[in-house]
């Protein structure tokens, strides 16, 4: 964005399941690109943080 700062507001669906065997309860929708299972950091942050080191 040309070195300006930004915001970006993302909303995901978080579906839920019913079945009692089923050891998840919610599921949340994957953006690819953007957002990765299980991380704190986008894809981007993470390359950013590591080049760093």
């Amino acid at each position: 964005m040309a070195g300006r700062p930004a915001v970006i507001d993302v909303s995901v669906r978080r579906p839920y399941c019913d079945c009692r065997a089923c050891t998840k309860v919610t599921f949340v929708e994957q953006l690819e690109g953007l957002t990765e299972r299980y991380q704190r950091r986008t894809p981007v942050l993470r390359q950013v943080v590591e080049a760093s080191l």
